[in-house]
């Protein structure tokens, strides 16, 4: 009789044990007690997610009322084998043909009804799931899906507010390749852990890069040195203009350099970078919000450069302080202004990368209307929030 292996069995137990508990956040009735009915008692349901059982029977039954089962088929499991390998080696050598390679493995996954299969289809398809969800499906893919997976959630880390990245989830990224490895070096200069990631550019540079894999992490280097040695920022971006793959970080170095002189206030230097970087929808946010900011009047700000895109399609931080802006153009009143500042804007500052730069430019908006109206009573209780 054909069997599971004993070392796959407490996976599927906890993985049944996952799945029943996801429809029944949808769909009260999917309890434990309905769940086992006609299958196991609860004593059996609970210690099959801690040892294996003896018969396979009782995963097969599971299975079976999630619409799932396990794959027997030899041939098959190693067409997957061999296909996933294929995938994390083009993961690996961050191949152009991944993205093709993935999506027919994960249309492979969605049809094949089995257990494994379905549970990284998840994970890759799924953008709902925690993180602490991931990390649990990422302890049962196969060990070549492992790097995809972590990849997976380093994005969801990426797109989560800067607090969740704990010390227990931290702990628990564990990956292999440069690809994840450069993910997680931005992943700590976004919040802010600048000496982390500093020591962590230092042992990427010792390490054997592809031309695209040394661009990044010069990037983040020169983002590093934005943050926490400025003074030497300027050596370090120039120094990168000689180098052979500049091409490769071109976009990425004029968006640093603009924001650099932006935060510096060299606006002289800064509107040049940004003009150009409002001509691109990818970079017109936040460009356009720092050369509106610098404007300063209400006056004469250049129309086909502030409305060149529909706004629609940007995130709703963006459109917020965007619309402050074009209030001001408009001649908006100074309690329409402020109020919409305090309101709208002063909520979101913690969404933006980096939030100091939105915390200073909504200041300085505070106080040039505080100017205008001699209260100042809005921009001191800024103050006091941010510093």
């Amino acid at each position: 009789m054909i069997d599971i292996p004993e070392h796959e069995k407490v996976k599927i137990g906890q993985m049944i044990e996952f799945l029943r508990k996801r429809k029944w956040k949808e769909n009260k009735t999917w309890t434990v007690e309905r769940f086992i009915e006609d299958v196991c008692s609860k004593a059996t349901y609970a210690k099959l997610r801690k040892f294996p059982l003896k018969e396979s029977e009782t995963y097969d039954k599971l299975l079976a009322k999630l619409n799932l089962s396990y794959l027997y088929d030899d041939a098959r499991r190693n067409d997957f084998l061999r296909a996933e390998k294929q995938c994390a080696l083009a993961f690996e050598k961050e191949n152009d043909r991944t993205p093709k390679r993935l999506r027919a493995l994960i249309e492979s996954y969605a049809a094949s009804g089995t257990i494994f299969e379905c549970l990284t289809c998840l994970a890759l398809t799924d953008s709902t799931l925690s993180i602490s969800d991931l990390l649990q499906i990422h302890a049962w893919v196969r060990p070549a899906m492992k790097e995809i997976v972590m990849g997976q959630i380093l994005d969801a880390l990426e797109q989560a507010p800067l607090s969740a990245l704990t010390p227990a989830i931290q702990h628990a990224l564990v990956f292999h390749t440069n690809q994840n490895r450069i993910q997680y070096l931005f992943l700590l200069i976004r919040n802010e852990r600048f000496y982390e990631a500093a020591s962590l550019c230092e042992e990427l540079r010792k390490k054997d890069l592809t031309p695209r894999e040394t661009a990044r992490v010069r990037v983040a280097k020169l983002f590093l040195m934005h943050h926490i040695q400025p003074q030497s920022f300027e050596e370090e971006a120039s120094r990168l203009c000689a180098e052979p793959f500049f091409p490769l970080l071109a976009r990425d170095w004029l968006h640093i350099c603009a924001i650099h002189a932006y935060f510096q206030r060299d606006f002289e230097k800064a509107k040049p970078l940004l003009m150009k970087e409002a001509l691109c929808e990818k970079t017109f946010f936040p460009a356009i919000l720092f050369l509106a900011h610098m404007h300063g009047s209400a006056n004469g700000f250049d129309k086909q450069v502030f409305y060149r895109f529909p706004i629609d399609r940007f995130p709703v931080e963006y459109q917020h302080l965007y619309t402050y802006f074009d209030m001001k153009f408009n001649h908006a009143s100074f309690d329409i202004l402020e109020n919409y500042l305090w309101t709208i804007c002063r909520k979101e500052i913690k969404a933006f990368y980096p939030s100091s730069i939105m915390a200073r430019l909504i200041h300085d908006e505070l106080r040039w209307i505080s100017e205008q109206t001699n209260d100042r009573t809005r921009l001191y209780a800024f103050r006091q929030q941010f510093g």
